[in-house]
């Protein structure tokens, strides 16, 4: 993301403490699926579209830029790379491109959550597999 992308996220998230856990910043941009819930049926519908409508557009195309570099085998081998690789067997390009960015998002939630700067060695790791400081 540049600048003027990153510029946006920031003041249309705001005060990060508002969100409890990563879960909720995907959904507050509505990058999440709608719940189609009737009786004892449960079916997962298209995504929301709740929040910041030119966030979300950037995050779509950030997403994007970021498939269109592993496609083209120039995104350097890193934990989110091999996330890629995974989900690009089960998913579609649309489904895929909607997860990558709601993934980017959980990665700015631990980003200013923790207050520390970008390590793409980190980006993409569970918190339980990260070694204790």
């Amino acid at each position: 993301m540049g600048p003027i992308s990153s510029a946006g996220l920031k003041v249309a998230i705001g005060d990060i403490a508002r969100f409890p856990s990563p879960r909720t910043l995907p959904a507050y941009f509505g990058l999440v699926p709608r719940n189609i819930t009737t009786g004892h049926s449960l079916k997962m519908g298209k995504i929301t579209k709740r929040g910041d409508k030119l966030v979300r557009t950037y995050l779509v195309q950030a997403a994007s830029s970021l498939l269109m570099l592993d496609g083209k085998g120039k995104f350097r081998d890193c934990q989110l790379r091999r996330w890629i690789q995974r989900k690009r067997q089960t998913l579609n390009h649309g489904k895929l491109v909607v997860a990558l960015a709601a993934k980017l998002l959980r990665i700015v939630w631990a980003i200013l959550s923790k207050n520390e700067a970008f390590d793409y060695r980190k980006a993409g790791v569970a918190k339980c597999s990260l070694p204790k400081t």
